[in-house]
């Protein structure tokens, strides 16, 4: 079979061609992205014709005012999501992966993510959509995606999501959030503020709480995995004695305040383990 599957050179061609333009581009997003499925390099092929990915992040910014205004109609809502999925085809590739997170790019999608009332249903697609698109890029390259995670304060966008949102949301939030954490092999946690590092702590308080108060049969499993990766975290001497200064205290205190975090992550942890 041809590379480009059941398509001509002609055929694929034409529809990325339009895609540059932005008066053809909302007719050859679905047909493209079917070409997607079809082509192995169609990622690479997208992100190397000029103007293409320009155009789609256009697009996003474009939207954004609408979406924040909740008046945001079917069409735009299907329009955005299938910019996102070819967004997540060109993000498979490790290099441009790479480039889009150290120049940022995806903070671009901020505002679709931070305003995501749950009773939504088209603002739910959207946030998921972004979601997937994020962990195309931790696919491609976690290393990088968690260096850009904790840059971009991308980790306080996941812990809002954890506070607020449920189902598959809420699923993909504690999946980067766990991604995210895992791969933090350089302990950037201690590079963050003092405050920084009370919010990422706060997640493990978040997420017990969501167990206690919600009856969800897909809440706990979920939430068990992010509650044991942070714990794990937050067990660390470093960790705790980040989160409480020693200048402020002794090194029996900061001991004891470790004791303590453990103690209640523990506890925590039990009725997760009750709750299910």
């Amino acid at each position: 079979m041809s590379a480009l599957g059941p398509y001509t050179e002609k055929n694929v061609i034409g529809e990325v061609k339009k895609l540059v333009v932005a008066d053809t581009r909302s007719g050859a997003l679905q047909p493209v992205l079917d070409m997607c499925d079809k082509i192995e390099h169609m990622g690479t092929i997208l992100w190397h014709t000029p103007g293409v990915v320009a155009g789609f992040l256009q697009d996003i910014i474009v939207v954004q005012p609408i979406y924040e205004a909740g008046i945001i109609s079917a069409d735009v809502v299907h329009r955005v999501v299938v910019t996102l999925k070819l967004l997540q085809y060109i993000a498979k590739d490790e290099i441009v992966s790479q480039l889009l997170l150290a120049s940022h790019v995806p903070v671009t999608l901020y505002p679709f993510i931070s305003c995501a009332p749950t009773s939504d249903e088209s603002v739910v697609t959207v946030v998921t959509a972004c979601l997937t698109l994020f962990n195309s890029f931790a696919g491609a390259d976690v290393s990088t995606f968690t260096e850009f995670a904790y840059q971009a304060n991308f980790v306080a966008i996941l812990h809002g999501l954890i506070g607020s949102q449920s189902g598959v949301v809420l699923q993909m939030a504690c999946l980067l959030m766990v991604r995210v954490i895992e791969a933090d092999t350089t302990n950037h946690i201690l590079e963050m503020g003092d405050q920084d590092v009370a919010a990422l702590m706060q997640v493990i308080d978040t997420a017990g709480e969501r167990i206690e108060t919600e009856g969800d049969a897909t809440l706990p499993s979920d939430i068990r995995g992010l509650v044991d990766v942070l714990a794990a975290v937050a067990a660390k001497p470093d960790v705790a004695k980040k989160a409480t200064p020693p200048s402020s205290m002794g090194k029996r205190a900061v001991k004891e305040k470790a004791g303590e975090e453990r103690g209640r992550l523990e506890q925590t942890l039990r009725a997760i383990g009750q709750a299910q």
